[in-house]
This record gives structure tokens, C-alpha cells and sequence, in this order.
């Protein structure tokens, strides 16, 4: 019984504000269309950058630190191995 009157209370809520409704109806619209918009657009410019790294090749994207290693360190050690 709870959930029949808890409908009709909704539904009386609807008839008395259909200016409110609508707009909130258009609103989630709007928010689901853009969160949707948001994935595509990341999934494409994910895509596309996997396509541009892989039509390079595999051995000509080389990653250089900003900073030469501190002496001592492991990367410095091994830099220096033939």
C-alpha cells in the first residue's frame, strides 16, 4: 500500500508543478547526454593517439628524464655500465 500511495503522491506532485518537472527532466537529459558526449570524446582521442604511436613504430619514441640521475643512484649506475 506504501508504494501506491507514495505514486500517487508523486504523480499529484507532477500535475501541480509541470513547469518544475520539465524542467528537471530536461536537465537530467542534458547531464546524461553530456556525461555520455565526455566518454565518446575521450575514448576517441584515446584511440586516435594509440593509432598515431603505433603507425611511429616501436623504437622511435624515446622518454629522457628532465634531470640527469644523482650519482650513486641506480639509474646513474647503470647509465655508466657498458
Amino acid at each position: 500500500m506504501k508504494a501506491y500511495r507514495a505514486i500517487k503522491t508523486a504523480m499529484t506532485g507532477l500535475r501541480r508543478n509541470p513547469m518544475r518537472a520539465m524542467l528537471t527532466t530536461l536537465g537530467i537529459v542534458i547531464g546524461v547526454g553530456a556525461v555520455i558526449a565526455m566518454m565518446e570524446i575521450g575514448e576517441g582521442s584515446s584511440s586516435a593517439i594509440q593509432k598515431s604511436i603505433t603507425s611511429m613504430g616501436a623504437n622511435v619514441l624515446l622518454i629522457v628524464p628532465a634531470q640527469p640521475p644523482a650519482a650513486g643512484s641506480p639509474t646513474a649506475r647503470a647509465a655508466a655500465q657498458p
